[in-house]
């Protein structure tokens, strides 16, 4: 269970340093764009990757807990918790 847990939080883990690591760079000063090849290209497809993984671990979550909450906004936001 615990293993499963994990499993179904590593995209939204990934995507949090990777917004992090983007921020701190641009903080820095250092320019994405002049590395070969662009590390700001990787970084901005693996962090869409990860945004989409985890949009579609949110999918069932919300169909599962559609009949028992009716508001939307409030089922996003559970489901999110349950998810990490």
């Amino acid at each position: 269970l615990t293993t499963a847990s994990l499993i179904l939080a590593v995209p939204g883990i990934v995507n949090g340093i990777l917004s992090i690591i983007q921020i701190i760079l641009k903080k820095a000063g250092f320019d994405l764009r002049k590395q070969k090849p662009p590390i700001e290209t990787w970084v901005n497809i693996l962090a869409k990757v990860t945004e989409k993984i985890d949009d579609y671990l949110d999918t069932p979550l919300n169909f599962i807990l559609k009949p028992i909450i009716q508001d939307n906004t409030k089922r996003q936001k559970i489901a999110k918790i349950l998810k990490y």
